[in-house]
């Protein structure tokens, strides 16, 4: 029930501003994190919002879904946290009528495809629900159907037809034009019974679902590859599975709908989860059909008795913004429009209205298991920090904190937070980072449990570090701080990105334990690393660090954004274990990845990474906040983890348009 971009063009036109959210625990034995509620949206009826018996779900290429209300005959289109859009369809039989339509899938150029299971076709639209064009009949020769259930597309526009009680699967043009078919009754592999639901992975091979209680995976051309699931209720069965997905990680999901769960596999599969069970609450489902995956991971779920559409997802992203944002961030998980419902605002008036940039950091501080959301501020700020709960209050604001430096506060005051369990007791420790003129100073405070106090053990009073280069904090002097476990010690480290003038160097520090020394083992001795990029260390030299286990080793990867006239490129490290080497399996050899858009590295280059694993696979993925791009910004490009070579997944953007041709700057934050 979707799309795969199977060797795509890399197009910002195909942009996915979806959501994300952290997982909470796993159903049985689960070798990566299950998804964690976000929402739900939709009762039982016929009027707009309301479904009878939704089937199929799919997301198109801005983020928005579509659902095939079965028995009302009729598709239904959202925004991505759940707001009505349209609607089209009725009962019967002309262009754009519909007879218990159980299957939708969504190109990559924004095309739907309806499987009209009781009118034996496949109807195409617009992403308006305009009508293009329709083929099939009832029969069971070639191109005809009988009760076709689902349709999935892959890049290069052939369509995939579950045709269910023709027993086989079926595949045609984007136009129509039949090309090939294959199985028929039975048990055996390559034979069906009734299949269900279809669903493509990044290599383009086939994924089937049947009455036999197991998924079959075949290449294009129909080639049986391979088989797995049985009867029953234990991890890897299945009691009648219905729908199918499969991210852009590979990770395959299916509606084992019987079972009233969905079961999260490998592309062998290998279970890796299940959640859900019979009921009515957020969660639970009553005996679920469809599921889509958008292109950042998160999950919609056709809750098919229970008349709702049940979102998901593994990681919360939120977007700060930069100067003219009005304070403002926007959660990704709701992509509302500026200023509805999930935009977090900055609780101080007057500074809003004038700077108004915000620099977002997810922290655990109270060890809960839910990460807090630390709002850090711009020019302006006067050093202070707005600290806000997770994500099942609404992000309802705690506490304000203030950097304790009154002449850097009442000359810029910019902060820029990063967060990590420095003490390794469960809780999170805030480090804030100080802009232009703030001597390159950082600040630790320790988590809520002491009220945030300034944390002890710092190599000056008061919870301060300093960057080490006197000439460097006499002159610029920012600092930029990332926090994460470089070593595999369990216990997390510090580096500190610099400004421009830096010669692309970063400084790194131990943990509490070690007094934060400077970290031993550096490619330069007294915890200095350096970029190694000449020509760009001498133009500007800033650099913007995430730290995040990319690759799922002992030790955490670094990644160093860059500033602008980078032509946005950053550069992977392996940690300490690896001895700070470049990264092996970037998309460029000696660690360097680079955003997919040309006009912007020419134009700007600047690059702010963060590091969270947003399909649950183990493997953090990439996220790249990009800088001020007047008229065309408000973009981020997210990356798939290091294991699949830091491949392009898909591009977000701020839903905020005046934002984005004043000023455009993104900076990403995402749940641990």
């Amino acid at each position: 029930m979707q799309a795969r971009a199977v060797g795509a063009r890399v197009s910002r036109s195909a942009a996915a501003t979806v959501t994300l959210l952290l997982f909470a625990g796993a159903v049985g034995a689960s070798t990566t994190r299950l998804p964690t509620f976000v929402r739900m949206w939709g009762s039982a009826g016929s009027g707009l919002e309301q479904f009878d018996k939704p089937h199929g779900v799919a997301v198109d290429p801005l983020g928005n879904v579509y659902v095939v209300d079965s028995l009302n005959h009729r598709v239904q289109e959202f925004s991505s946290n759940g707001i009505f859009i349209r609607t089209w369809g009725s009962l019967g039989n002309g262009n754009g009528q519909f007879s218990s339509p159980p299957g939708i899938a969504i190109d990559t150029l924004g095309y739907v495809y309806v499987a009209d299971a009781g009118n034996h076709r496949i109807q195409k639209f617009f992403a308006d629900g305009g009508f293009v064009t329709k083929w099939g009949s009832g029969g069971s020769g070639d191109g005809q159907f009988d009760s076709p259930f689902d349709v999935a597309v892959d890049a290069t526009g052939t369509v995939y037809v579950a045709d269910e009680q023709n027993h086989r699967i079926q595949s045609f043009t984007n136009t129509g034009v039949f090309l090939s078919k294959w199985g028929s009754f039975g048990n055996n592999d390559g034979e069906f019974d009734r299949p269900h639901g279809i669903a493509l992975d990044s290599a383009g091979n086939v994924y089937v679902t049947d009455n036999g209680n197991r998924v079959q995976i075949f290449t294009p051309g129909g080639n049986f590859i391979a088989a797995w699931g049985s009867q029953g209720g234990g991890n890897g069965q299945f009691n009648l599975p219905i729908g199918i997905a499969v991210d852009a990680a590979d990770n395959v999901y299916v509606a084992d709908t019987f079972n009233h769960r969905f079961q999260k596999f490998s592309t062998s599969g290998v279970f890796r989860g299940a959640w859900g069970a019979l009921g009515t609450g957020n969660g639970q489902f009553e005996l679920p059909f469809g599921i889509a995956v958008s292109p950042f991971g998160a999950l919609y779920i056709a809750d098919t008795y229970n008349n709702r559409v049940q979102q998901f997802s593994f990681a919360r992203l939120v977007v700060g913004l930069g100067n003219g944002g009005g304070g403002w961030a926007e959660d990704m998980a709701s992509m509302a429009p500026h200023g509805l419902v999930g935009w977090q605002k900055v609780g101080w008036a007057a500074y809003n209205a004038a700077d108004g940039g915000t620099r977002p950091a997810f922290c655990d501080v109270d060890g809960d298991r839910k990460d807090e959301l630390v709002l850090g501020l711009g020019n302006g700020g006067g050093g202070w920090l707005q600290i806000k709960d997770d994500a099942d209050t609404g992000f309802a604001p705690i506490q304000w904190i203030q950097v304790d430096m009154a002449a850097y506060n009442a000359a810029n005051g910019e902060t820029f937070p990063a967060c990590g369990d420095i003490d390794a007791d469960g809780r999170d420790e805030i480090v804030v980072g100080l802009g232009n003129g703030g001597g390159g100073w950082a600040r630790v405070f320790d988590d809520a449990s002491t009220g945030f106090a300034p944390m002890a053990g710092t190599p000056a009073a008061g919870g301060w570090i300093q960057v080490p280069w006197a000439a460097y904090n006499g002159a610029d002097g920012s600092v930029h701080p990332a926090v994460g476990n470089l070593d595999g010690d369990g216990r997390a480290e510090v580096v500190f990105g610099l400004g421009p003038g830096s010669n692309g160097w970063v400084h790194i520090r131990d943990d509490p334990g070690s007094g934060f020394a400077n970290l031993a083992g550096t490619p330069a001795a007294g915890g200095w690393l350096q970029l190694g990029w000449a020509a760009y260390q001498a133009a500007n030299g800033a650099t913007w660090p995430a730290i995040g286990n990319l690759d799922g080793s002992l030790d955490e990867e670094l990644v160093l954004g860059l500033g602008n006239g980078a032509g946005g490129w950053l550069r992977v490290f392996r940690g300490a274990v690896g001895g700070f080497a470049p990264a092996p399996g970037t998309p460029a050899p000696g660690g360097w990845v680079r955003v997919n858009w040309s006009a912007y590295n020419g134009a700007v280059g600047a690059s702010f990474p963060v590091i969270g694993d947003l399909d649950g696979d183990g493997k953090a993925d990439l996220i790249v906040g990009l800088g001020t791009y007047t008229a065309a910004g408000g973009y981020l490009e997210v990356f798939n983890d290091l294991s699949a070579g830091l491949t392009h997944r898909a591009w977000g953007r701020v839903p905020w348009t005046a934002y984005n041709n004043a000023n455009g700057l993104t900076r990403p934050a995402v749940t641990h």
